[in-house]
């Protein structure tokens, strides 16, 4: 595992091994197929020719984790998370905005709130806007609160990221915009 290599949240992980799973139930066959074909990243599970839809009642969603976690280049779920705890020791946490206070009293801006991250990709494919979650929900931001943020909302890493800070595409630009924000967030603490 590269130390170079940015990380996502656990709860982002968590959420990628969800999109696994949805993905392992749909009815459509090349979606199902890239998913087995994910899953075949574990040993119990290599055999891509036995990997049918009726073996569905033996994947349990450790193993989901286990296939995120091999594929952000960890031996296992227990050494990303171990990972990423030990991250967090060393004060990654702290040098997050404070989410809590931000997200969790009004602020002027009108957000769409949303249930899921599945509603709020759709929501926000169609209607634009910037995906972030908070606790068990996501929600769409517009411009406004992006600035408010320490972003410039027209940065190009917003593209390289999707619009989407859950699911990003790009982790390295995700790690450069939270850079800002923090850096944003800082300077309103002095």
């Amino acid at each position: 595992m590269s130390s170079e290599q940015p990380h996502l949240s656990l709860s982002s992980y968590k959420r990628q091994a969800n999109l696994l799973q949805r993905d392992l139930s749909s009815e459509e066959p090349s979606t199902q197929q890239a998913a087995f074909q994910r899953l075949a990243i574990l040993k119990q599970f290599s055999d891509l020719s036995s990997l049918t839809s009726d073996r569905l009642d033996q994947i349990q969603h450790k193993h989901l984790l286990q296939v995120v976690a091999k594929e952000a280049g960890f031996a296992s779920w227990v050494a990303l998370k171990r990972h990423l705890d030990a991250k967090e020791g060393e004060g990654e946490k702290a040098d997050e905005p404070d989410w809590e206070t931000f997200f969790g009293s009004p602020c002027g801006f009108l957000n769409h709130w949303f249930p899921n991250y599945e509603a709020a990709k759709a929501f926000r494919d169609q209607e634009g806007g910037y995906l972030f979650s908070y606790k068990t929900h996501c929600l769409v931001a517009g411009e406004g609160m992006i600035a408010s943020l320490g972003c410039d909302p027209h940065d190009p890493d917003w593209e390289r990221v999707g619009f989407d800070w859950v699911e990003p595409g790009c982790p390295h630009a995700w790690h450069r915009l939270k850079a800002q924000m923090v850096k944003a967030w800082r300077k309103r603490q002095c």
